[in-house]
């Protein structure tokens, strides 16, 4: 069906009408489905909501979404997932879902024209109830068993539509005395009409504040047919190694796998490289899980190994620290003490996790170890800046395990401009496009660091003028951020807004002041993304920093700058 808007909103907190959404959009059937709208004017209330309106052939139909668990207990109706979270209120789904129609038929015949008919004023408007995680066994005069669809039904929304539509119908005909096949139609040119009319009701936001990154947020909000391919074999195959460029939705993938397998009871162990990635998808599987008890560990690799052994961190030789003496110990630990192993083990960015010493310690984290066990890996070759030897070992040591061979190649994230841009300046093939138009790549060259940091101002003042949000801007640098060419000045901007780094001297993630530009070197932003990336320090052409840029440009989804030396770096 046709679904208004095309992709789930970012701002979706409920992951029950997430999945009715999906469900509703993938059906073979006529017509149009309108998510979240809002009506100003209702018969019981100053404004409401009905989470979906659909518009057929047969007339329209309000359907309420109630996910998580619901009980009815003496009048009175309880929503969520148990303890605290839970909500009560009087009014039930139904009484919600049946003034929520009444109040849309209202609306359109108070203010719908005369020049098209009547046929849009006197359809049918009937309304149903979906419960998509319990099977509801609730009983009570105001529940009609009639127009309900729980977890049993739901994967056969088309079988629910047309059974409400034939109660109404029902309903219709006996309530004004008429045989059913006089019931009205709508044709194709009025579901047209009372589709814009409808429209039009959805609360707009206030003249746009900020630049609108809607239209390539709308990409990412759902998984691919490729990338769908991947999340079944991996709920399939207890062992997978999926290799993917990036922008092909690996941690998308990594996640949805992760929040699938929490619910169906697994004790998942998440592990990533990266802190800012392992922070990031930490907030993000946990908020997927609202509605869940079960949780997902999500932790980078090292803090997970810090956390067994319980030893400081040196102050210098770091280095052989953590490639060496920390797994060692590690394994040491578990000699004695052997950890609570998960059932599942998804590696995220596997691409820095692939020396044998790691490796070994990554075995002991689930059951019946990476030869027996049940994991799922993801990794860029590309983006294995460092290393390569270990990593080609590495690779070769887990496909000993005879896993699942799954390979992503087209790239969701990036605007055609970007990836365009990244295969002209680091000659690395980075998969398919299969993005939108954007803006196109502005380049920068300088003679110096001076002319570096006035090029910079202008590109930041220039995004405000366009109203771009500062929270969407990440300046990202090879080197850190006293060694950059900002040389550790968070007052650039000053007048405009300070510069953040994303972690501090230690690697430790800060607290990000809101309305701030943030820092990161590009290796520790591995596996994140944002709209807008200003790229600075380019400064050598090697293949090691090839590897580097390659990582660095396609962390942009829509906007992309490039500040490079021109007495180092060419273009060309």
């Amino acid at each position: 069906m046709k679904m208004i808007p095309a992709m789930c909103p970012e701002s979706t907190k409920s992951n029950a009408e997430r999945e009715v959404f999906e469900l509703l959009g993938k059906l073979d059937m006529p017509g149009v489905v309108l998510y979240s709208l809002q009506l100003h004017k209702h018969v019981e209330k100053i404004q409401s909501e009905i989470d979906f309106v659909i518009i057929t052939h047969r007339g329209v139909l309000c359907l309420e979404i109630k996910g998580g668990e619901v009980n009815f207990n003496n009048g009175v109706w309880e929503f969520g997932s148990g303890g605290d979270r839970k909500s009560q209120k009087k009014e039930g789904p139904f009484e919600q879902a049946s003034t929520g129609a009444y109040s849309l038929r209202s609306y359109v015949k108070d203010n719908y024209g005369k020049e098209t008919g009547k046929n849009i004023k006197r359809c049918l408007y009937g309304h149903g109830v979906l419960f998509p995680d319990i099977i509801f066994r609730e009983r009570g005069p105001e529940i009609n068993d009639e127009i309900i669809c729980d977890r049993s039904g739901k994967h056969d929304l088309g079988l629910f539509i047309t059974r409400l539509y034939d109660y109404w119908e029902k309903k219709l005909a006996e309530r004004v005395h008429i045989d059913q096949s006089k019931i009205i139609r709508l044709n194709n040119n009025e579901i047209s009409i009372l589709e814009g009319f409808l429209r039009k009701t959805f609360i707009v936001e206030k003249e746009q504040d900020c630049y609108n990154f809607k239209a390539v947020d709308g990409r990412l909000n759902q998984l691919s047919e490729e990338q769908m391919r991947i999340f079944r074999y991996g709920i399939q195959n207890p062992r997978q190694l999926v290799s993917g460029v990036a922008g092909t939705g690996k941690t998308i993938i990594a996640i949805c796998h992760a929040v699938e397998q929490a619910k169906a009871g697994d004790r998942v162990l998440f592990i990533c490289f990266n802190k800012l990635l392992a922070d990031w998808a930490d907030k993000e599987i946990t908020y997927r899980l609202s509605d869940v008890n079960n949780k997902v560990k999500v932790i980078n690799f090292h803090n997970l190994l810090l956390e067994v052994v319980g030893c400081d961190i040196p102050s210098d030789n770091l280095s052989m620290f953590y490639n060496e003496e920390l797994p060692a110990q590690f394994l040491d630990k578990l000699e004695y003490e052997p950890l609570d192993e998960a059932d599942l083990l998804i590696i995220d960015e596997g691409q820095d996790l692939f020396m044998a010493d790691y490796i070994l310690c990554l075995d002991k984290m689930v059951k019946g170890g990476l030869e027996n066990g049940r994991w799922i890996t993801f990794y860029d070759e590309f983006q294995n800046i460092y290393l390569r030897q270990q990593f080609i070992e590495g690779v070769e040591m887990m496909r000993s395990f005879s896993p699942f061979m799954g390979t992503l190649e087209t790239n969701y994230r990036n605007s055609r401009q970007i990836h365009d841009a990244n295969h002209k300046i680091t000659s690395i093939e980075n998969g398919r496009f299969n993005g939108i138009d954007g803006d196109e790549v502005a380049y920068f060259g300088y003679q110096n660091n001076e002319e570096a940091k006035k090029e910079l101002k202008n590109i930041v003042k220039s995004l405000v003028k366009q109203k771009v949000s500062f929270e969407d801007i990440v300046i990202l640098s090879p080197y850190k951020f006293h060694h950059s060419i900002i040389e550790g000045n968070r007052y650039l901007f000053e007048g405009i807004t300070q510069i953040q780094p994303m972690q501090n001297e230690k690697g430790d993630i800060t607290k990000l002041a809101p309305g701030t530009i943030r820092f990161s070197t590009i290796y520790s932003f591995k596996g994140m993304e944002s709209h807008v990336i200003i790229l600075i320090d380019i400064n050598k052409q090697d293949e090691e920093a090839m590897r580097l840029y390659y990582t660095g440009i396609s962390r942009a989804k829509s906007k992309l700058f490039v500040l490079y030396d021109k007495n180092k770096f060419s273009l060309n």
